[in-house]
């Protein structure tokens, strides 16, 4: 199971690699709508207890939706960008007072409908660039803080892990795992900071805490996708990534983080 996990996780490296390097803008787009709507259809499966037809338009509605925001690029992609930054603050509260368990079947597909999108936008957004910072630079870093946060919260909860941060949810999730992964993303925001900045400034500070705090959504993004899965019965959203489940087991924290990182990107670093 490890070897194919970890097989799976170098092909995807590989492929992520050529995508963000390889291709212009225009292809890149292309490339995640492919993507995103595979995690559109996995999405819409869980909602819908595999039921095809629904699951279909969960699917077609998710890529007309996506397919306006490129259409309207930029303008759209910061709409939807707003959009989801203020939904994932939302869900943030809700986890924080305990009311996650109260999100209905309809609004979960809702909810896909948007953070999918969201997701979409802002990551063409950043790979347009802002202000200064490359294009590639910015989508390079919000997928290894959003990895680092998840693998540095796997081994630090595999090592430390005592307390449950949400056992409704994710019996396996706990604090010591949640601080692991915040030190590793951390450690991944310095790095890429000193790349970025290649100096000490205040623009590195705040660098910094978009960064920490982007990888700290990221787990939320996590925790909702496993909510859903547990109201779905379902321990993986797909097979289509052996050793890892569906492509939306892979990009859960993405879905949270990205519209939130872009939004303090650019609202910062525009300028």
């Amino acid at each position: 199971m490890l070897r194919t996990r970890v097989v799976t996780a170098v092909f995807l490296l590989v492929g992520f690699v050529v995508l963000l390097n390889v291709l212009d803008s225009s292809g890149f787009a292309v490339a995640m709508l492919l993507i995103s709507s595979i995690a559109a259809w996995e999405w819409g499966s869980l909602c819908f207890k595999k039921n095809r037809v629904k699951t279909s338009f969960f699917t077609f509605l998710s890529v007309v939706a996506m397919t306006l925001v490129w259409m309207q690029f930029p303008s759209g992609g910061m709409m939807m960008s707003i959009i989801g930054s203020a939904l994932w603050v939302v869900i943030v509260c809700m986890f924080v007072a305990g009311q996650i368990i109260r999100v209905s079947l309809s609004i979960q597909v809702v909810l896909g409908l948007l953070f999918i999108p969201s997701c979409y936008a802002s990551l063409l957004l950043l790979r347009n660039g802002v202000g200064i910072l490359d294009g590639q630079f910015l989508v390079w870093t919000l997928f290894l803080i959003v990895w680092s946060a998840d693998i540095g919260a796997y081994f630090s909860g595999k090592k430390f892990g005592k307390t449950k941060l949400a056992a409704d949810v994710s019996p396996n999730k706990t604090w010591e795992g949640l601080w692991g992964g915040v030190f590793s993303t951390a450690l991944i925001s310095v790095i890429f900071g000193y790349f970025g900045f290649e100096q000490f400034s205040v623009a590195l500070m705040f660098w910094l805490g978009i960064c920490i705090f982007s990888g700290l959504i990221s787990v939320v993004g996590d925790l909702f996708e496993s909510y859903i899965k547990r109201h779905a019965n379902a321990k993986d959203s797909g097979s289509i990534l052996p050793g890892h489940g569906g492509m939306l087991d892979r990009v859960d924290g993405v879905l949270a983080a990205a519209p939130i990182f872009t939004l303090l990107i650019i609202s910062i670093y525009s300028a």
